[in-house]
């Protein structure tokens, strides 16, 4: 992931989620489902339920393209994340 300008925090970190997702729901990361995600997504708030569903679905495009997952459980997982705030327009 460094060629594509990910830090080693980074890497850390999105490793840290997909490690704890499998150990959350008692599962190995191949064997993951939507369901299992759903669950696991559903203590979370907002801002962590986006973070991991990216997280969980970039990693799971990763392995179905090198025939490491069947499957990706983010596919259908939709969540509702924070829009941008923008402003109102000061008057002038």
């Amino acid at each position: 992931m460094e060629a594509i300008g990910r830090t080693e925090e980074t890497l850390r970190t999105r490793w840290y989620q997909i490690v704890r997702l499998s150990k959350i729901v008692n599962k190995s990361i191949t064997d993951v489902t939507e369901d299992d995600l759903i669950f696991y997504l559903a203590g979370m708030g907002t801002e962590g339920r986006c973070g991991v569903r990216s997280c969980v679905k970039v990693f799971y495009q990763w392995g179905m393209r090198r025939g490491l997952a069947r499957c990706n459980p983010a596919d259908s997982c939709r969540t509702r994340c924070a829009t941008p705030w923008n402003p109102p327009h000061a008057p002038t």
